[in-house]
This record gives structure tokens, sequence and C-alpha cells, in this order.
């Protein structure tokens, strides 16, 4: 039986994209995306929001635009798919896991300090924005 993952986030940048390369020259970027959920309050108490905090990864090309592109802040919607990844802890020798984001397009939504004219501080379709796979 075939299996199928598809994650589509968006969200505000928390830091900038950190740009590495692999040992045969493939350039990698991670960045973390903020994704912020209102919670009604109980009997009418006062609303909260809720964040979570998805690590996202991307690779070649797109990873250089997403380097150079983004910054914290910035919102920004991501479509990939996700990849558990497993390791050892150095310190305390316990098994660690984490699922990740595979990001195989990204599409810059503006900036979280001044929202881009030509959007008009609105979402907008994909277009020049976008970082293509």
């Amino acid at each position: 039986m075939s299996s199928y993952s598809m994650a589509v986030v968006v969200g505000h940048l928390v830091r900038d994209p950190d740009l590495k390369y692999t040992q045969t020259g493939m350039p990698i970027t991670s960045m973390t995306v903020a994704v912020n959920r209102r919670i009604p309050g109980r009997d009418g108490g006062e609303a909260r929001d809720e964040a979570s905090f998805i690590d996202v990864k991307t690779f070649g090309k797109t990873a250089l635009a997403a380097a150079e592109r983004l910054k914290k802040g910035d919102k920004t919607l991501v479509e990939g798919r996700l990849k558990q990844e497993r390791w050892e802890d150095r310190n305390s020798g316990q098994q660690r896991s984490r699922v990740v984001v595979l990001a195989s397009w990204i599409t810059f939504l503006g900036s979280k300090a001044a929202p881009s004219e030509e959007s008009g501080g609105r979402e907008r379709e994909p277009g020049e924005d976008d970082l293509p796979y």
C-alpha cells in the first residue's frame, strides 16, 4: 500500500533562514515558521493565542532563494512533505525525533512589520515572489 504526506503551512518566520551546504555542495536552508491560532475563552472569558512552531527545510535553488529573500517576521506559505528525523542525543544517549516539512514550494506573503503595497496587506495569488522547487 502506498502512502502520501503533504503539508501546507502559513505563518511568520521566527528567525532568519539558516543556509548551510552539504559535503557535496548542496545548499540546505532551515527555518522555523510560527503558526498562531486564537482559542476562545471558556464561559465568555478572554480568548488566548496558541502558537505552534514548525521546522522547515528546503534544498537546492529553493534553499538559496529562501536564504536570500526571506527574513525574520516575513509571512510565508510553505508546501511540502513531512519527514521524521531521528537521532541519538549526544549528552543523554536517548533517542530523539521530530517531524519537519521538506518544502517543495515557498511563497512570500509579505513582511510582518510592513505589508507590501502590492498586496495591500492581504494574501495574494502566487506570482513573482514565489520560490519554485
